[in-house]
């Protein structure tokens, strides 16, 4: 399974540059622009033959202002930190609003989720406390400072025109930045998300391999084996068989469990591979799904058989319960086979819900007893039943015809594919 790799060393020693680079210019930019409107602030500076010259307080002003640009460092991880510098040199130290539009910025890009629109909005709040400030000052402002040849009202206008071209610029580089930034992010986004495609496409194709071997193991081989395993078990409690024959009848009947077993197995090797997300199996060991498919068998054999299988539940059942349920079915068509006369017709009767339970009733005629089992049979179903929570009853009713009755519980949901797709089943053959 290929993944995407991880952002190269050379791009992310690019990021940092840039980084290292973007930071130390708006470093350089507050406490260049802090020194210029440090003459602007009452006593910071004092005439003297025909020159401005700093005061003790000036010099203070500017050693606080160049010390607190450094907070523009933390913008991108610390913003509040960055936000609290700049609202430092607005309100405290008096000063412009250079490293506010800068924060303004650097959160449009980098911070995530509605907080950015606060602390944008500080920012730009500070930026206009600045340029009011100023405006107030007249021909004590910064602009009137730098440009003193300009008209009062002059400066003041480009002032603000200063200060709003400069709130322009940080909101459309903010917003420039975050959309690339998205935009980049969607892109590695959509690489992962082809090479996820790209690698579940490929699972999903062994899968689908895998369930088909497995599903035409099932239901091929499995159901020759269990057409053996009938046919064999008929023959073995036939009463003119040799004890020779009669021996090889039971080792064929032992083969027959046997090799199924082994299919079985088989089957769960072939789906190991699944990993843990597949629950259970992709295909169940046999339930009350194949009923239909054993009655057919049953009928191949030469076997007349009157069936009804009806299960209106709208939950699956359990896999313990779902494979007990079809055992016993089994076992007790296996039984009837052997013991009914040719021309009789078996009678089965498959029935459930969730409230009733299942119900399985199979009836044959008793014959003339010539066909002599091994008397287990019945003790073998009912404490398959009983094991399951539910209780079997056999023998011959009024009618003098032999009949096996199975009820079992429906339980709960069950916890891996195999009950669901004997529910599947269920309802695709009505």
């Amino acid at each position: 399974m290929s993944v995407p790799l991880a952002p190269s060393r050379s791009r992310r020693a690019l990021r940092v540059a840039a980084f290292v680079v973007t930071s130390t210019l708006g470093v350089v930019a507050i406490a260049l622009v802090a020194t210029l409107s440090v003459a602007a602030v009452p006593g910071a500076t004092q005439p003297a033959a025909g020159r401005l010259e700093i005061t003790g307080m000036g010099v203070v002003l500017w050693l606080g202002a160049i010390v607190v640009a450094c907070s523009f460092l933390a913008r991108r991880r610390l913003p509040w930190v960055a936000l609290a510098g700049a609202a430092v040199l607005v309100l405290a130290l008096q000063l412009d609003g250079t490293a506010a539009i800068l924060v303004l910025g650097s959160v449009l890009a980098h911070v995530r989720g509605r907080i950015r629109w606060v602390q944008a909005g500080i920012a730009a709040a500070l930026v206009v406390v600045a340029v009011v400030r100023d405006a107030l000052r007249g021909a004590d402002g910064v602009v009137p400072f730098l440009l003193p040849r300009e008209a009062p009202a002059t400066a003041v206008a480009l002032s603000i025109v200063l200060a709003g071209t400069g709130l322009v610029l940080a909101v459309a580089y903010g917003l420039i930045v975050r959309a690339s930034t998205r935009a980049r992010r969607a892109e590695v986004d959509a690489e992962r998300s082809e090479h996820r495609a790209g690698a579940l496409a490929e699972r999903l194709d062994v899968v689908d391999r895998r369930a088909e071997l497995s599903q035409a193991m099932h239901d091929g081989v499995a159901r020759t084996l269990t057409h053996v395993h009938l046919q064999a078990a008929v023959l073995r409690d036939q009463a003119d068989l040799t004890p020779h024959a009669r021996a090889t009848a039971d080792e064929l009947v032992a083969q027959a469990r046997r090799a199924s077993i082994e299919l079985q197995d088989v089957q769960r090797a072939i789906e190991a591979d699944f990993g843990p997300q597949a629950p259970g199996g992709m295909l169940p060991e046999r339930g009350l799904a194949d009923a239909v498919a054993l009655v057919h068998d049953a009928r191949a054999a030469g076997h007349r058989i009157d069936a009804g299988i009806v299960l209106t539940g709208t939950s699956p059942l359990t896999p313990a319960i779902d494979r007990t349920a079809y055992w016993i079915l089994s076992e007790a068509l296996t039984n009837a086979a052997k013991h009914a006369p040719p021309a009789d017709v078996i009678a089965v009767t498959v029935s459930g819900d969730e409230r009733a339970g299942i119900r399985i009733v199979v009836e044959n005629a008793v014959g003339d007893g010539s066909a002599v089992g091994s008397g287990t049979g019945v003790a073998r179903m009912r404490s398959q039943a009983v094991a399951a929570g539910g209780s079997l009853s056999a023998g011959a009713d009024e009618r003098g015809r032999f009949r096996v009755e199975a009820r079992l519980p429906w339980a709960g949901p069950g916890a891996d594919l195999g009950s669901v797709r004997a529910h599947q089943d269920r309802d695709r053959r009505g």
